[in-house]
């Protein structure tokens, strides 16, 4: 069962123009699997494309599917794109790909050196200070993506990768 079938655009890694078309035929249909299949294709295109904020619209709304194969992997795709924004939060660059994978020491020190920056600045007139904002919002992209990684697994008890996935993010 393919939920997708990756065009030239996606072969030739040109997921700029993969994820627009896919939203095109997306909004073709309206509604229902057929249209959620196609924003899971534009979720994946445009997480591909770095386009983290189009994922996460995109897999919301493949979330809507009936079909639970579609609603599982739109789980994965959205904690994959929540877990991105949070890493991408706390270090301003996505997170590595293969052997480059930080180790708990490299991402403790990443968490220390934002706390020592929310510890150093200056308080605002009212409200938060930007450095506890960001960790707010990191910590929140986190707990999202967890979550999704759990109802992805609970749909689909075989999807090993957001097992995986969610026991990483945990740790």
């Amino acid at each position: 069962y393919v939920l997708i079938r990756p065009g030239k655009s996606t072969a030739e890694k040109r997921f700029d123009e993969a994820r627009d078309a896919y939203r095109s035929l997306a909004k073709g249909k309206g509604g229902g699997d057929q249209a959620a299949k196609y924003r899971l294709g534009e979720g994946l295109s445009a997480y591909q494309a770095q386009d983290y904020r189009g994922a996460r619209t995109a897999y919301s709304e493949a979330l809507l599917a009936e079909d639970p194969e579609v609603a599982s992997k739109a789980h994965e795709g959205m904690g994959n794109t929540l877990f991105q924004l949070g890493w991408m939060g706390l270090s301003g660059s996505r997170y590595p790909e293969g052997d480059g994978l930080p180790d708990m020491e490299e991402f403790d020190d990443l968490v220390r050196e934002q706390l020592k920056k929310m510890g150093e600045a200056e308080p605002p007139e009212s409200g938060e200070t930007n450095e506890f904002i960001r960790i707010e919002s990191i910590i929140l992209n986190w707990t999202d993506a967890v979550r999704h990684y759990r109802s992805s697994f609970a749909v689909d008890p075989g999807n090993d990768a957001a097992q995986r996935n969610g026991d990483l993010t945990m740790n």
